[in-house]
């Protein structure tokens, strides 16, 4: 970074600096990164498989799959409307919980039904005829951990789980419920405190739910979002 830093040049090419230091290094190096960057005002080109570091670092990212680009975005962009299933699962720690659904139609409402158990969430007005014209019957719920909540609201879809595994981890404490076949991982603050074996109901906001097609792993409600310019 020295004998580049003296050359000035107009782009920095970085592959991954950081892939071979220990924890406590690798944190403190990704932070004099950051404001190198910060302070020369210089294009930063960062290869990394470390998604946390792409998210911490990065003003935009590009996400390939094997050479092949899959969505470029700010990190909001690729956490609330990931183009496909890959970059949902790839972007978000912890990873995004995903359930095979079908496709259930009942007096002019819809929603999608586990495959695996009873997890059933209605699909938000606003996306239904779009879904329903489709025509196809399979498709992939996507619930990001940190899109769960325990405490109640109007406009959140009530599930119930059974607490199957729970971690403290200081900052944050994670969940995993059991929903008949199905397993949701729920991020909760540090003061929540929960045992094997206990019934926990919890809701998921309608508008942050991810559907992906089945078949091609296409986010639809991502398409469907930038079309209405949400």
């Amino acid at each position: 970074m020295a004998r580049a830093l003296i050359r000035e040049p107009e782009v920095f090419l970085l592959d991954e600096p950081l892939s071979h230091l220990d924890v406590t290094l690798r944190t403190s190096t990704r932070a004099q990164i950051k404001h190198l960057h910060d302070e020369l005002k210089t294009t930063f080109i960062y290869v990394t498989h470390d998604q946390l570091e792409a998210i911490s670092l990065a003003d935009r990212i590009a996400v390939m799959n094997f050479a092949e680009l899959q969505q470029i975005g700010t990190r909001e962009e690729l956490l609330d409307y990931p183009i496909n299933k890959f970059v949902a699962d790839f972007i978000g720690e912890p990873a995004i919980n995903f359930f095979e659904c079908s496709l259930i139609s009942d007096n002019g409402s819809s929603s999608l039904k586990s495959n695996n158990g009873n997890l059933e969430v209605p699909i938000p007005a606003k996306w239904q005829k779009r879904i329903l014209d489709r025509g196809s019957k399979h498709y992939i719920l996507g619930i990001r951990p940190h899109d769960a909540h325990i405490e109640p609201a109007d406009d959140r879809t009530p599930l119930t789980g059974i607490v199957d595994v729970f971690e403290f981890l200081g900052e944050d404490n994670h969940v995993t419920y059991k929903i008949d076949g199905d397993e949701l991982t729920v991020v909760v603050s540090p003061y929540e405190f929960y045992n094997v074996g206990d019934a926990v109901d919890f809701h998921v906001p309608f508008n942050r739910v991810h559907i992906f097609d089945a078949e091609t792993e296409e986010c639809v409600t991502t398409t469907y979002k930038l079309e209405d310019g949400e």
